[in-house]
């Protein structure tokens, strides 16, 4: 990550893990401040910064889980919280998952804060997205302000089942924009859960009150969803050859009739299947990504750029 962002000129924020015995010495060499056994058992948010060591934030107050309780032993409360300032009226704080739900750390932060990441494991992330949604609602100050859900994908111990919940952005919208700001939310469909990238591109300058002025946008987004060829191809009996050849002739369509076409067959040969009363089959997307397949629900008045927006993909290749 850190190549990547010397390469590139990104700041990453890497999530967030506790900090064990074996990682000390090593910690002390990658990151700006040093670390000791006061540091252990803090939960930490790493950022990346091109050219530097790396910075980090610690989680100050911890979910119900993380906590002591009787002779276990919890989470240790950090101290350290930067502010990053990107540019000019565009700084970045950054509250790890439960830390979000304390009012009085994030009305702290919000005042100087453009935009407040949050980076979380969490399966129920609806109460941050009302917390947010409040604090736009009923301002502190004027400004507009964006808070942006980083939700992980996991598993719990020894359990199958993938879990995790949605991740997106709630930011201020005027009022005919707030009625469409659940679209910012990017939720599991049909509870699968699907890796992708959320690209946003944010006016941090947007009023309400001026938008029928200077005809404002508040926010673009746009999905890239994340193929793995080995998880595809790991069940023997799927469709994923299948899938994997759909995705590259998705890929080498040149015009739009030609991509809308190879989109509308998939649903076609389903929907024929479904009338020939033979029993109910998924299409290859709706296999492999549902969320794909609620993007590309409404393929008309597009152009080539605007639908392969729809069906934006990296595919990893298997090693």
């Amino acid at each position: 990550m850190q190549k990547f962002a010397d390469e590139n000129g990104i700041l990453v924020v890497a999530g967030s893990h506790y900090v064990v015995d074996e990682n000390l010495e090593k910690y002390g060499k990658l990151f700006t401040r040093e670390f000791e056994e006061a540091g252990l058992l803090k939960n930490i948010s790493p950022v990346v910064i091109p050219s530097s060591k790396i910075v980090h934030n610690e989680k100050y107050l911890g979910a119900r889980i993380e906590r002591s309780v009787f002779s276990e032993e919890g989470m240790e409360p950090g101290k350290v919280n930067h502010i990053f300032r990107l540019q000019e009226k565009l700084n970045i704080g950054v509250m790890i998952c439960y830390e979000f739900l304390y009012t009085e750390l994030r009305h702290r932060l919000i005042p100087v804060c453009n935009i407040i990441l949050v980076p979380q494991t969490n399966d129920n992330p609806q109460s941050f997205y009302e917390t947010a949604s409040t604090d736009i609602n009923r301002p502190l100050e004027g400004g507009n302000t964006a808070f942006v859900m980083a939700n992980g994908i996991f598993t719990v111990e020894a359990e199958e089942n993938v879990l995790g919940g949605s991740a997106g952005i709630a930011l201020t919208l005027d009022k005919h924009s707030n009625a469409q700001k659940e679209k910012g939310i990017i939720s599991p469909v049909n509870g699968a859960m699907e890796q992708l990238i959320l690209l946003a591109t944010i006016n941090t300058g947007y009023f309400p009150a001026w938008d029928s002025q200077i005809g404002q946008v508040p926010i673009t987004t746009k999905i890239i969803h994340i193929f793995e060829e080995s998880e595809i191809l790991k069940d023997p009996e799927g469709n994923g050859k299948e899938f994997i050849q759909f995705l590259k002739e998705i890929d080498s369509c040149k015009n739009s009739s030609e991509l809308k076409d190879l989109l509308e067959k998939n649903r076609r040969d389903l929907n024929q299947k479904e009338n020939e009363g033979k029993e109910k089959k998924k299409s290859l997307i709706e296999q492999y990504s549902p969320l794909m397949n609620k993007q590309i629900q409404d393929l008309k008045n597009h152009n080539l750029e605007k639908l392969k927006k729809k069906c934006s993909f990296i595919l990893i290749p298997a090693i």
